[in-house]
């Protein structure tokens, strides 16, 4: 191309750079202070903390697997519905975990699937460890749970998804937390198993590195987990049923941990118990996902379980890891807006050069993140490669903050309260918060 229509970019990026390198300090903050003063220290400062911690605090009797003798009795517990393409990879990777076969059942539960399910997951019954169990009329995943739980023989329940797999180990490792009795439930590390398929799974494995693997690794040192994934989860069967176990709704995973806090028992996380589950391959059915998800944040801790708050009748840890999240999650989104518009306010002609520092500032930390997960990653040889992506981190970390967005605002006027992902039936009997 002919070098002129260039010259008047480099003309402005030039006095652009010369104008910031003589702003002042306060003039810098005052350009970038949402990601210096808000999300740099959200970012970094846990990572800085698990790096601390894994290097000079790490406690070897809890990273040691228990030997065959002292394994409980566990009942995996498989709610399904439709997955006839997923559902026999499911059992499969279950049944060849090296958790001895005579300390653990598998139940699947179908939710009036209208494929093979069924027949799929009953094949497998022969096994001797494989029950399959069949609701005629549709419930949810919740009514599975429940279903399975009643049927259940194991002291600790486990809660999968009928589209994951399981490394060999994983049903092992996330039993290591409970050696401290203290712990009532305990979260599997999510991974995207689908990661090839896609720019956009390739973006939400990155993601998991570092929401998941990173950031619940994070709160549960802090003992301020809320979550046990739906995807990968272990329960104390005692706190089940103390807690009345899964409600319907959206968010039941949340909704089940929120209970188990609430009893007094910590939250724990098993970095090394490793699923991998499908995620959505479309931005449609991200923006979907993402929508779930984050209306379940509002209507679980802010309404349904709001008590939590309260220090008089619950610890008052569980104050702060309903505040703190809600104020990382939803006050700073808001203010995350407020922040564009400040900067277009602030000089319009520098908003080119202002939003290509800030991809660069956001790119370096979801760089060192995405670092410290790695490290710790029982795949970091292959996970090295993901690193590809992180300059497209940005903008879809600002694809999701705008599914949050509508969510919340969804949420918060209760437009469109009855999601699809449970049937109408449910609706009606289930209560609104």
């Amino acid at each position: 191309m002919d070098i002129p229509f260039f010259k008047p970019f480099i003309d402005y990026f030039e006095f652009a750079v010369g104008y910031i390198s003589h702003l002042t300090l306060w003039r810098l903050v005052e350009m970038f202070w949402f990601f210096l003063l808000l999300d740099l220290p959200r970012y970094i400062l846990p990572d800085f903390f698990i790096l601390y911690n894994e290097w000079f605090h790490s406690n070897p009797m809890l990273n040691k697997p228990m030997p065959d003798h002292e394994l409980p009795f566990i009942s995996v517990i498989v709610p399904a519905r439709n997955e006839e393409e997923t559902i026999g990879l499911t059992i499969n990777s279950l049944l060849e975990s090296n958790f001895p076969a005579n300390k653990m059942e598998i139940i699947v539960v179908d939710d009036g699937s209208e494929d093979r399910t069924f027949r799929i997951a009953q094949a497998y019954s022969a096994r001797g460890n494989v029950r399959v169990f069949k609701k005629s009329i549709r419930g949810g995943k919740a009514s599975c749970l429940v279903y399975g739980l009643k049927a259940a023989k194991g002291a600790f329940i486990m809660s999968v998804d009928s589209d994951s797999t399981f490394d060999r180990d994983a049903l092992r490792n996330i039993l290591k937390p409970f050696r401290n009795p203290k712990v009532g439930a305990v979260s599997g590390n999510v991974k995207v198993r689908n990661r090839a398929h896609n720019l956009l799974t390739r973006l939400q494995y990155c993601e998991y590195m570092t929401g998941i693997s990173l950031g619940r690794r994070w709160l549960a040192y802090v003992n301020m987990l809320t979550i046990v994934s739906g995807a990968f989860g272990c329960f104390r069967r005692s706190v089940l049923e103390a807690s009345g176990a899964w409600d319907p709704g959206i968010g039941d995973d949340s909704n089940v941990t929120l209970k188990t806090r609430k009893l007094g028992f910590r939250v724990g996380f098993a970095p090394d118990a490793i699923v991998m589950t499908n995620a959505p391959t479309t931005l449609k059915g991200l923006f979907k996902q993402r929508r779930r998800w984050n209306r379940s944040f509002i209507r679980n801790r802010l309404r349904k379980h709001k008590s939590i708050m309260n220090p008089l009748q619950f610890n008052i840890i569980n104050l702060f890891a309903v505040i703190i999240p809600f104020f990382y999650r939803v006050v700073l989104l808001f203010t995350f807006f407020i922040y564009i518009i400040y900067t277009l306010l602030l000089d319009i002609k520098f908003y080119p050069i202002i939003f290509f520092l800030t991809w660069v500032l956001y790119s370096c930390s979801t760089l060192f993140s995405l670092t410290v997960s790695i490290s710790f990653s029982e795949r970091r040889r292959e996970e090295w490669k993901i690193l590809w992506y992180v300059p497209l981190m940005p903008f879809y970390r600002l694809y999701i903050r705008f599914a949050r967005l509508y969510a919340y605002i969804q949420e918060i006027f209760r437009l469109q309260y009855e999601e699809p992902f449970y049937p109408d039936k449910v609706w009606s009997q289930a209560p609104r918060w």
